[in-house]
């Protein structure tokens, strides 16, 4: 196991691998975990398939359904597996529920939805649920996707929230997940409507709170 960190070994009491990681920026906390999130690659060379699930999932131990994952990813063109978000199909529509729950503030998300409109980025163009995806890390369309992802949300102008940046890199890039066919899931999470991805995850953990407000 590794730990990606950017504090002292010193005072982390862990039997993981700890990879150090110096942030040679003046970002925020949250942003630069997105730079784990969307540039792991960059952070595991030795690796060709990612894995990447919120800290309070695991994955399940099925071998058999993960080498199914995996092969869907190096065979897919984008070499990214994702599942559609569970409750809605437009980034748009999630800006109200990132603001009642208090994920980011309105001048962010003003700001985003303004350069949704830039972009001619049209309502119910789909949204992907970022939780959980699988990705191939020697395929070139992903990395062009991550990168245009990280492009925006390391800019710190618009929103955090990763999910609707993901739609409008997607929009720009042209790049698309592969969605995780039906047949694969497993085991149907609390509050999961489609059993995609987040069917292969069990909870282990608690979410964390995000609240800005």
């Amino acid at each position: 196991y590794f730990l990606f960190t950017n504090l002292s070994p010193k005072i982390l009491d862990t039997s993981w691998d700890i990879k150090d990681i110096q942030f040679k920026n003046d970002h925020k906390s949250i942003t630069n975990s997105r730079f784990i999130k969307f540039q792991a690659w960059k952070l595991l060379e030795d690796y060709d398939i990612i894995i990447y699930c919120d800290a309070w999932l695991r994955p399940i131990a099925e071998k058999d359904i993960w080498e199914k994952v995996i092969e869907l990813s190096v065979n897919s063109e984008s070499g990214l597996v994702q599942s559609p978000h569970p409750s809605y199909n437009c980034p748009y529509d999630e800006f109200n529920d990132i603001l009642r729950q208090k994920k980011d503030s309105a001048e962010n998300l003003i700001k985003t939805k303004k350069l949704f409109e830039e972009y001619k980025l049209e309502r119910g163009k789909g949204l992907w649920e970022g939780t959980t995806f699988c990705y191939h890390a020697r395929n070139d369309k992903v990395k062009t996707l991550f990168n245009k992802v990280w492009e925006f949300l390391s800019s710190e102008e618009y929103t955090h929230r990763d999910q609707p940046t993901m739609a409008l890199s997607i929009h720009v890039t042209g790049i698309s997940p592969l969605r995780l066919p039906c047949k694969y899931r497993c085991y149907i999470l609390e509050g999961n409507k489609h059993g995609g991805m987040r069917s292969l995850f069990l909870r282990s953990g608690h979410m964390g709170v995000h609240s800005y407000g």
